[in-house]
């Protein structure tokens, strides 16, 4: 995609198996996977690391948020601890737009107030149609995952207009 200095396309070619290409799978600023292709236990092969494409709002042509970011793991569907560490993402937040000092910054997708119509706990970002906006979350190993619970940006009515509308997810199988 444009705006990407690396790009990395995961199939499931066995050709992938003759080299180990994980770390530098995972070091690319984009990765897409195909075929649905098993991550779990070939982690040094193919990597770890599935991008989210976030596709347009709910009618604001300007920005675009969260408000948090649940991923569920085990039987039991429990929410597992992220910081910022566990995410990227393109744009990063308001700064990109030369805005130094903006409250909803990235970390607030995982700061745990997700039902909140408060600034300083939402995610906010440029939004422009027809580019990408992605969002990256790396655990660092596999895990049995189950759901993904999204909380979409609700400051106020005007504001709910700047929520996510459709995005693109591919989770890996296998685990």
């Amino acid at each position: 995609p444009a705006g990407f200095a690396t790009c990395a396309l995961v199939g499931s070619s066995g050709v992938l198996s003759l080299e180990r290409l994980g770390e530098r799978i995972d070091a690319a600023e984009f990765v897409m996977r195909f075929n649905l292709n098993q991550v779990g236990g070939f982690e040094p092969i193919v990597g770890s690391i599935t991008t989210l494409r976030l596709l347009d709002t709910y009618g604001d042509r300007d920005f675009l948020g969260l408000t948090g970011i649940e991923v569920l793991e085990g039987h039991t569907a429990r929410p597992m601890r992220l910081d910022l560490s566990h995410l990227y993402a393109s744009p990063r937040d308001l700064s990109a737009l030369g805005h130094m000092g903006d409250p909803r910054t990235l970390d607030k997708v995982v700061d745990g107030s997700n039902v909140t119509d408060e600034d300083h706990h939402m995610w906010l970002v440029p939004f422009t149609p027809g580019t990408d906006h992605l969002l990256t979350i790396d655990l660092g190993k596999v895990h049995e995952l189950v759901g993904l619970r999204v909380y979409n940006y609700n400051k106020n009515e005007e504001g709910a207009s700047r929520g996510v509308r459709n995005v693109a997810i591919r989770l890996d199988e296998g685990a």
